[in-house]
């Protein structure tokens, strides 16, 4: 068949831990990509990952973490189109517990861009951190839906912003390129 049908296949793989897996696709556009799956499927996901509202309509999005281990602070960029949201606000969740300490809560709705940095307070200024494992919220993001349209709200990446530490400053993901980040789609009507 000659040219294209418009149409996308998605793929759901039961893929094994710890393993590398090579995909060749042929027919159409050929593609190769390669990548090895983590070890305990650490996860940032925002939930839901669709929104449906209407303009003018409230709402608020968690952001989950998922299976990490020994985590004392968290540090995460957003960014989403600000012609069709509102950014009113980023939140710690409770994943951490309330003894925390708010890092940096950086804004700049007009770009579309809203961060959090979180960490858990030391007991005494020398003393240790409390660290959680497992998965929980670690923020909320709250909007107000401005205009119809669609964005995609999008986890930063970047190094120097997306944080996951232990409490001795350490990573508490290794390999981030082999972290899943999950956005969130939100769809406003008139």
């Amino acid at each position: 068949m000659k040219g294209r049908s418009g149409l996308s296949t998605a793929l759901r793989l039961g893929l094994k831990p710890e393993t590398e897996y090579s995909f060749r696709i042929i027919g159409g556009e050929a593609a190769e990509f390669n990548f090895v799956t983590s070890s305990e499927g650490l996860a940032v996901r925002i939930d839901p990952c669709l929104k449906q509202a209407q303009a003018g309509e409230t709402f608020t999005l968690d952001v989950w973490v998922e299976n990490v281990t020994h985590l004392s602070e968290a540090g995460l960029r957003f960014h989403f189109n600000s012609a069709v949201l509102n950014g009113l606000g980023i939140t710690p969740g409770d994943f951490l517990g309330d003894n925390i300490l708010p890092i940096l809560n950086t804004y700049d709705v007009q770009k579309g861009i809203m961060g959090i940095g979180v960490a858990i307070k030391r007991d005494k200024p020398d003393g240790e951190r409390k660290e959680v494992n497992g998965s929980g919220i670690v923020a909320r993001l709250s909007f107000s839906a401005r205009a119809a349209g669609a964005t995609e709200i999008i986890i930063d990446r970047d190094r120097k912003v997306l944080a996951l530490r232990k409490q001795d400053g350490r990573s508490s993901v290794d390999g981030f390129n082999h972290l899943f980040l999950g956005s969130a789609q939100v769809i406003v009507n008139p």
